[in-house]
């Protein structure tokens, strides 16, 4: 029978520590702490993760300035089959509020919703009109609202003027096949993700994040904190880690470079965003000659090399 997780009082008080080093105060870290073992208690999955990874989910709360308040549905715990491990992970999941909420705190946007649009609804969008880019009449009967052809986030500036994101659905299920844990449920034959159980708001965050990397920036640690953790549902695939080992033996950088790429790649938490960085950065940063022959190589020539060499690792 498997061990269900139980956070113990000295686990407690490492999570205590660890959160209250970020400048936490104790109350809020004790609060959210409570919410997390409430939370743990209610899901058997959850209880089924990792302890080291309920932990770290705990504490990243504190590293992105969310609160686990199911009223407030900022941010979930969340389990992740591990395929690299075979274990089940909790991780810490910012919902499209969440995402929302910081974006404001930085200062550089007064107001942000998003929305999902129906086919039956009454919609219109001018990406070009900064005044009032949306007109979304929803249809009031569920039932005969259609299906979801898309969603939108309306951001307003501090000019007062209107942002705007647009994603039609096929864009946005694209996106959900790269999900770790949709693409696990999809082939147990469980519609137990978090897509499956909060499709509309999986689609709201989905717009909202996208939106969130066009509007205007301040320098919030918080926001990118929370950026990142939401890219771990979406893993690099093992064609991108062979791309990367294989660019790394012909890279033209420095050794300890390429030894911490090698740490991340060994890293089973390595994003499909940061495997692309790694794959752009370790490409433009080549040795002039392929090891190969000693033949010199243009990086288009190297680049096809290097994907034919993967495409035969993968038959």
């Amino acid at each position: 029978m498997k061990t269900l997780v139980k956070i113990t009082d000295k686990q407690t008080r490492i999570i205590e520590q660890k959160m209250t080093a970020t400048g936490l105060q104790l109350t809020d870290v004790t609060r959210e702490i409570s919410f997390a073992k409430q939370i743990i208690a209610a899901s058997s999955k959850l209880q089924q993760c990792t302890i080291e990874s309920v932990m770290s989910a705990i504490i990243n709360i504190a590293n992105v300035g969310l609160t686990l308040n199911p009223v407030s549905k900022e941010a979930a715990l969340v389990p992740r089959w591990n395929s690299s491990k075979r274990v089940n992970e909790a991780v810490l999941m910012p919902q499209y509020i969440g995402l929302t909420k910081l974006v404001i705190k930085e200062g550089l946007v007064s107001h942000m919703i998003s929305n999902v649009v129906y086919e039956n609804d009454v919609f219109q969008i001018d990406l070009s009109d900064d005044i009032k880019p949306v007109t979304h009449q929803p249809c009031l009967v569920k039932s005969d609202r259609g299906k979801k052809i898309g969603a939108y986030s309306i951001a307003t500036l501090n000019n007062d003027k209107k942002h705007v994101e647009w994603m039609d659905i096929d864009t946005i299920f694209d996106i959900r096949q790269n999900s770790e844990s949709f693409k696990y449920a999809e082939n147990k034959q469980k519609k137990n993700s978090v897509w499956h159980l909060h499709e509309d708001e999986m689609i709201r965050k989905t717009v909202t994040r996208r939106h969130c990397k066009r509007l205007p920036r301040g320098n919030s640690e918080q926001l990118d904190n929370a950026m990142e953790l939401d890219n771990l549902d979406y893993l690099a695939t093992q064609h991108q880690l062979g791309h990367i080992e294989l660019l790394l033996k012909t890279a033209n950088i420095t050794e300890p470079e390429r030894n911490l790429i090698y740490n991340e790649l060994e890293n089973t938490q390595l994003s499909r965003s940061r495997a692309d960085f790694l794959i752009h950065h370790c490409t433009i940063n080549q040795l002039e000659r392929s090891p190969r022959n000693g033949q010199m190589l243009s990086i288009t020539e190297l680049g096809s090399a290097v994907n034919e060499a993967v495409d035969r690792e993968n038959t």
